[in-house]
């Protein structure tokens, strides 16, 4: 298969590994949605509903997690190093790369929804993104 792809749609680390390799991005997805969240952690209604308990495990432990992240990209970077054998350096570049945001404010969920119906994925958009999530994220900023 070697040289016929001539192109595809990735995410971090592998768009910067492919980037270092000469790869050129030709479009950003930032572009067409706006900036939103790229990992997101859902969880079916009735495994939230009847494990309290755990979901907030979960997202508590997401959002610390996430902190560290923001806080110790370093530290994280040579944790990452000892699992990927990748340089650390590479990894706290992948990291703090521009336009790489960790954050746990879900983002860009409704321009996901238009696009998701026009390609007749969905039938209808959300009224709200806080349709979407549970109650511990409506009071945030999301979009």
């Amino acid at each position: 298969m070697s040289g016929q792809i001539a192109g595809h749609f990735t995410a971090p680390p592998y768009q910067f590994q492919e980037q270092d390799k000469g790869a050129r991005p030709i479009v950003r997805s930032f572009g067409l949605f706006g900036r939103h969240s790229l990992i997101s952690i859902w969880v079916f209604k009735p495994f939230h509903d009847t494990n309290p308990q755990a979901t907030e495990a979960l997202y508590s432990n997401f959002q610390r997690a996430t902190k560290i992240i923001q806080d110790a990209p370093g530290r994280v970077a040579e944790i990452l190093a000892e699992v990927s054998q990748i340089d650390s350096a590479v990894e706290e570049r992948f990291l703090i790369e521009e336009n790489v945001y960790y954050t746990t404010t879900p983002r860009g969920f409704i321009s996901f929804g238009e696009f998701m119906q026009s390609a007749g994925l969905i039938e209808q958009v959300p009224g709200a993104w806080k349709d979407l999530v549970y109650p511990n994220l409506k009071s945030v900023d999301g979009s």
